[in-house]
């Protein structure tokens, strides 16, 4: 089914642990690159290992660092080994086993340390969890504060007061959950406002998050990839084929817009500052890229 990885099991093989004798098992998780010598050869040998690999749909070379896409040339194999063994014994010791297949395919065998874990006692917090979690709950807290500090400045009407807010009040008021909804759910457009952009976005956001899903479907084990590599050169999924593009319509976006709302300041006779339209720009997609 084009899946050939076999990645053990990761828990049984760290439970291994024998304190008397020292001894502690080590999952180690090893990449096996797997190419014919020469495909005319056996050409029902070629058809198999085309199949084994999903007819090569991302293609990957040996050496090839991870990213976030799968690689179909390349076999994970997981293995349990003694936690005494280093990443370069594991490599040589599966290199020697796979010797006798390498009269008719070239077989490299590659083992990070870094993929290599044994047992550790872990803390539920420590460095950057803790950073992390700590940041994610004070904005909670100021989006909960928030919240009530908004409802307490409501009328009788369950509409918001006209009132002078200080700098804390209004941080505390832009977390605030109940104003944040009404924004989200908010239909109203501007005068001047490009309509159909917003459909054009919601669009391409539906295809972007259906093939990213698509993605990581990959990586599961029991996923048949033959299958889906058979569906991925359908006619009708060609619109989630050309990823590229569908990223570079939300840059074409936001081309449109800067130029659009620029040309209309300049057409109102506004000046233009450059530095702090890009400064911005900056703020704005590094806060969305850190979250």
């Amino acid at each position: 089914n084009g899946n050939i990885n076999q990645f053990g099991d990761y828990d049984q093989c760290l439970s291994v642990r024998h304190d008397q004798l020292g001894i502690s098992g080590q999952y180690c998780l090893a990449l096996i690159f797997v190419e014919l010598r020469n495909s005319g050869d056996d050409p029902n040998l070629a058809t198999v290992l085309d199949l084994a690999q999903s007819y090569q749909a991302m293609p990957s070379s040996f050496g090839d660092k991870a990213t976030i896409l799968p690689t179909f040339s390349t076999v994970s194999w997981g293995v349990c080994v003694p936690s005494g063994c280093s990443s370069s014994d594991v490599a040589m010791a599966l290199t020697t086993a796979l010797h006798s297949h390498n009269l008719t395919f070239d077989i490299h065998v590659e083992v990070d340390q870094d993929s290599c874990e044994v047992y550790r006692p872990r803390k539920l917090l420590q460095g950057g969890a803790f950073i992390t979690l700590s940041i994610i709950l004070s904005v909670f807290l100021i989006a909960v504060a928030g919240t009530f500090y908004e409802f307490s400045q409501l009328d009788k009407c369950g509409n918001a007061q006209k009132k002078n807010h200080n700098f804390i009040q209004k941080v505390m008021l832009a977390f605030s959950f109940r104003k944040n909804t009404m924004e989200l759910l908010n239909t109203h457009t501007q005068k001047d406002e490009i309509l159909c952009l917003h459909g054009i976005r919601f669009v391409f956001s539906v295809i972007i998050y259906v093939l990213h899903r698509a993605i990581f479907n990959m990586f599961w084990p029991a996923t048949n990839r033959t299958n889906t590599a058979q569906l991925l050169e359908s006619v009708w999924t060609m619109t989630f084929r050309s990823v590229w593009n569908n990223v570079d319509t939300f840059l074409v976006l936001s081309g449109v817009l800067t130029s659009y709302y620029t040309t209309r300041d300049l057409q109102a006779g506004r000046s233009l500052n450059i530095p702090a339209m890009y400064l911005r720009r900056y703020i704005k997609l590094v806060g969305s890229y850190q979250f």
